[in-house]
């Protein structure tokens, strides 16, 4: 099973700007990234070419970031047809050859607006969002490829508690139907394995930084890494120390406010992160 660590736009601010954060950021071997937070940059296309450097193919998946657009005010009137257009021309474009997600407007626009809008998309290369608003079995939603919100399965049930059950349930559905690849949204159980889940996207590890934690996936779990249990942090750490006046002057002489353990990698190299973390791990990712 694949986890794509999803980043926001803060993070990844913060990834364009600073080399060595790339490195750090490509031990993970899947990312996901929101259109939205590329969308209007001069910048755009050199950051997608980058991140295809480092993620290539399928190991990359772009979000239409059409949730992030609304939330922040955008939307009335909104002609989903043109936004999708818009983000098919710009991926075109910037050369992106990843996997995408469609612009996911059952639940706001409807099951005919939605279907004029998934028909504009590749179905080999998009995963096509099953809503509660589709207003169809999950066994008659027949994509290539396809995903869905846990929580949205919940609506179905009208009882939240099952939702891992329930999960597990639509995965064998849309499998049944014939998707090759069933990707979850936003799937914060990630100490339950879910039978038939090809991929699913997560910020948890971003939540980690808050508690002075790094999580790595070792392609079955989330393992939680800190200075105080794990010697690879502790290793980066005191090379970050030596070696950048930035980091001995937050920790040595003004320990807070703390910064997260994956700023430690950052701080440090590609060879003595690799002498400092990967030589103790041997293969990172399974």
């Amino acid at each position: 099973m694949r986890l794509y660590m999803a980043t926001a736009a803060s993070q990844s601010d913060l990834v364009f700007t600073q080399d060595e954060v790339w490195h750090m950021y490509a031990q993970h071997p899947y990312r996901l990234v929101s259109y939205e937070n590329l969308k209007g940059r001069d910048s755009a296309k050199d950051w997608v070419q980058k991140m295809q450097e480092l993620w290539p193919g399928d190991r990359l998946l772009m979000d239409s970031g059409l949730f992030t657009y609304l939330n922040s005010g955008g939307g009335e009137s909104l002609d989903y047809g043109k936004y999708a257009d818009e983000y098919l021309e710009d991926l075109a474009a910037w050369g992106f050859e990843g996997m995408m997600i469609d612009v996911d407007c059952v639940a706001i626009a409807g099951a005919k607006v939605a279907a004029s809008v998934r028909r504009k998309f590749d179905p080999e290369r998009t995963f096509f969002v099953w809503h509660f608003a589709d207003e169809m079995p999950l066994a008659e939603f027949k994509y290539p490829n396809t995903c869905f919100a846990p929580q949205d399965i919940t609506r179905v049930l009208h009882r939240p508690k099952l939702v891992q059950a329930a999960s597990v349930k639509a995965c064998a559905d849309l499998k049944a139907a014939g998707s090759k690849r069933v990707h979850v949204l936003g799937y914060t159980r990630l100490h339950q394995y879910m039978p038939g889940m090809w991929s699913c996207d997560s910020t948890n590890w971003l939540a980690a930084q808050q508690y002075g934690s790094l999580l790595i996936w070792d392609g079955k779990k989330l393992l939680r890494l800190t200075e105080q249990t794990d010697r690879r942090v502790r290793a980066a750490k005191e090379l970050a120390i030596a070696q950048h006046p930035l980091a001995a002057e937050l920790y040595v002489n003004n320990p807070y406010p703390k910064m997260p353990p994956h700023l430690w990698i950052s701080l440090v190299s590609l060879n003595e992160m690799k002498r400092a973390w990967l030589a103790t791990t041997g293969k990172y990712n399974a």
